[in-house]
């Protein structure tokens, strides 16, 4: 408690509400010290749309959130804080307790909200899976193909369906190399689709991360080891599925735009260790969290994290789609929960290691 205290020099107050509810000047004090830890923008960001409920039990801090997502945000990763601090302003509290307020962010939005002269154009979105919500949940927006590429693409798609589904079923008849399995099986589900259909980033960061797996088990030995090295049979069919998605990808528009980023992407090893660790976390959210993400994206997201986890974010281009679903994922979330302009210091302060 003593380490909380010293937060930016502060000082606890003399407890002059111990014995009573938690007050809305206890809250304005925590708020300032959530200020003080987390920095303006991340803490606006998760708290600004948090109230103090004045019906819970005495030991307990009851507070409203407009949407279930932020419920369970502030859940996991802020309550041991919350804790803290609320047991600097009163020492009585010993749970923090999270309700979603019934009107949600429709009544919400409608406090205090400037008008829409004053308010900024939210931000380019930027390259990568984009995310809109489908039924409370983050869903990725399907990336189709521009004119004429579907028609140019189309000789190649139908080899490429055939080579990834026989990938999956022999992967999946070995019962070994989960991730790789995982990651053939929902390249090939991608594939299935009509290539007017097709979802040129979901792809690109599936096929990114099949690629990543395949180059990673024909080195062995370069910064990590594999157990269960590939039988040649296995070896051939995945490197001739990973030759074949790279020229597939790179017949679209946006697959260049894509690859060609990730080339360039230039972040020292140490920087991408600062973004892995947050990253990594958010990930796993995006990838496991049902309440959060709908299924289909779930999907999509776990051969990225599957990848990214066991060959490490600096190591192939899968860093880059790391980046990128960490970022927009993030923009997405955040978004979903306070409002229509999320900045970029938010989204910097958590890969920076506010959760």
């Amino acid at each position: 408690m003593d380490e909380v205290a010293d937060i930016a020099g502060w000082q606890a107050p003399e407890f002059q509400d111990i014995a009573g509810l938690p007050t809305g000047d206890q809250w304005s004090r925590v708020k300032r010290q959530l200020r003080a830890e987390l920095g303006e923008d991340v803490s606006e960001s998760w708290f600004g749309r948090v109230d103090l409920e004045s019906d819970g039990p005495d030991e307990t801090v009851l507070l409203s959130v407009p949407t279930r997502f932020l419920k369970q945000w502030l859940q996991a990763h802020y309550y041991d804080l919350l804790l803290k601090l609320w047991k600097l302003e009163n020492r009585k509290v010993n749970q923090i307790e999270f309700i979603v307020r019934r009107k949600g962010l429709e009544e919400d939005h409608r406090k205090n909200i400037p008008s829409a002269a004053l308010i900024p154009p939210e931000p380019d979105q930027g390259p990568g899976p984009q995310y809109g919500v489908q039924r409370g949940r983050l869903s990725e927006k399907i990336s189709f193909p521009k004119g004429d590429e579907s028609a140019r693409q189309a000789g190649l798609h139908k080899r490429l369906k055939a080579n990834a589904a026989s990938l999956a079923r022999s992967l999946k008849a070995s019962n070994r190399y989960v991730e790789l399995a995982a990651a053939a099986e929902e390249y090939a589900l991608l594939l299935d689709e009509p290539v007017e259909s097709s979802d040129v980033t979901g792809l690109w960061a599936v096929g990114g991360a099949l690629s990543s797996f395949a180059q990673s088990y024909r080195d062995q030995n370069v910064g990590r080891t594999f157990a269960d090295p590939l039988e040649p049979q296995l070896e051939a069919l995945l490197l001739s599925v990973s030759r074949q998605h790279g020229a597939f990808i790179m017949g679209f528009e946006e697959g260049r735009d894509l690859v060609n980023r990730a080339d360039e992407y230039a972040l020292d090893p140490a920087r991408l260790g600062e973004i892995a660790l947050p990253g990594n976390e958010i990930l796993r959210e995006l990838t496991e969290n049902r309440e959060l993400v709908d299924e289909r994206t779930r999907a999509l997201h776990r051969p990225v994290r599957d990848s990214a986890a066991e060959l490490g974010w600096s190591t192939s281009r899968v860093g880059y789609s790391a980046y990128l679903i960490v970022r927009n994922g993030v923009r997405a979330m955040i978004k979903f929960s306070v409002g229509e302009n999320p900045n970029l210091g938010t989204v910097l302060g958590i890969l920076a290691g506010a959760l």
